[in-house]
């Protein structure tokens, strides 16, 4: 795992059930946010002294992470020793999470933790979603101002690109498809795989409206 605070660890799933790399580094808690379990532990975290809680999550961009920041960041505030948090990977959900401790317990700004993150674990990489939950909560941190104000929607800008990237790839390949089985199955793939994605896109336009005064 990644050592992104002398009490705070960023890994994926793999990391988390290496009981003697833990005993190693010391780290006797574990935040699992893994939507479904991928490697089973050799015994009960229990018997080798490390206290594991979990928040199942889904590397989606309509996963609701924001709801659960709170329970999340109060567990590991709470741990009285170094903690390991961690998903699948340990890119978007754990990245997600531990970006918003260091915002939260260090007063960060969202790109300052970013920084701090990647500079220890490159590859953290936050879904759409997800940046635009920890855009809000710098904005409740911060009382809705921030150093940089268009920061937030400059990155969900960027970001946007990429998965625009991955729509476009998905497009490419309906259309293939639909050459064999018709257009109404491209209209119907391309509203399924859009839709949810339309709906965030339109939350953030009244996310990132700049206010203007009147008259």
């Amino acid at each position: 795992p990644s050592r992104i605070r002398p009490a705070l660890y960023l890994g994926n799933a793999y990391n988390a059930v290496n009981f003697c790399e833990l005993k190693s580094l010391g780290i006797k808690h574990v935040l699992n946010l893994c939507g479904e379990e991928r490697f089973s532990p050799p015994g009960s975290y229990e018997t080798h002294g490390v206290q594991c809680y979990r928040i199942p999550l889904a590397d989606q961009p309509t996963q609701e992470i924001y709801a659960h920041f709170d329970e999340a960041l109060n567990f590991i505030q709470q741990c009285s020793s170094p903690c390991l948090v961690h998903c699948e990977y340990g890119i978007s959900r754990s990245g997600t999470i531990v970006i918003a401790s260091l915002m939260q317990e260090e007063s960060l700004s969202l790109r300052q933790a970013l920084d701090a993150v990647r500079a220890v674990r490159p590859q953290v990489d936050p879904n759409f979603g997800f940046w635009r939950a920890l855009v809000l909560f710098e904005r409740s941190l911060f009382d809705g101002i921030s150093s940089l104000p268009s920061r937030g929607c400059a990155y969900e800008g960027l970001l946007r690109v990429e998965e625009g990237r991955g729509w476009i790839d998905r497009w490419a390949e309906l259309r293939s498809a639909s050459e064999a089985v018709g257009p109404r199955l491209l209209l119907s793939e391309t509203i399924t795989h859009t839709e949810p994605m339309l709906q965030l896109i339109l939350d953030d336009a009244s996310l990132c409206r700049v206010s203007r005064p009147s008259g």
